[in-house]
């Protein structure tokens, strides 16, 4: 169980992070436009509420990238407002919660992976619940 004051800081973060989930969410939307987007989204969001390690998540994004064939884009799709790929822009993402979650955790190793496991759970929830959104309302132009 995450102390109290440890809790409020990380849910500050993640409200202030909001943005950003949003962003994703939207991205999710451009890459993943059809039924089998959802798939792909509730397979991730499944991942990141399952893993024991914060690196299970990253191998997972890393293994979609790479099942990705030249006909078939969609991890590896670098939607129009983005330079990175949809993959890399997780994985980036998912980096800046890890640096956050050790930043709070002085080097304990145990509240280091506590942290990053919590910052990642509420992360993918913001994301797919944007993207679920996004998808409903046909914004997959990635436009508000």
């Amino acid at each position: 169980m995450i102390n109290p004051a440890f809790l409020k800081e990380l849910d500050i973060f993640l409200d202030q992070y909001y943005e950003q989930s949003k962003k994703t969410g939207r991205y999710l939307s451009i890459c993943f436009p059809g039924k089998g987007g959802k798939n792909q989204v509730r397979n991730f969001e499944n991942i990141v509420y399952t893993a024991r390690r914060i690196s299970a998540i990253q191998n997972f994004i890393k293994n979609q990238m790479g099942k990705e064939s030249s006909e078939r884009q969609t991890w590896t799709k670098i939607p129009s407002e983005s330079t990175m790929s949809m993959g890399d822009f997780l994985l980036f993402q998912l980096e800046e919660l890890i640096q956050k979650a050790k930043s709070l955790s002085e080097n304990d190793l145990g509240l280091n992976m506590e942290f990053g496991l919590y910052l990642a759970r509420i992360w993918a929830k913001q994301v797919a619940s944007e993207y679920l959104y996004q998808i409903i309302r046909g914004g997959a132009d990635g436009k508000d």
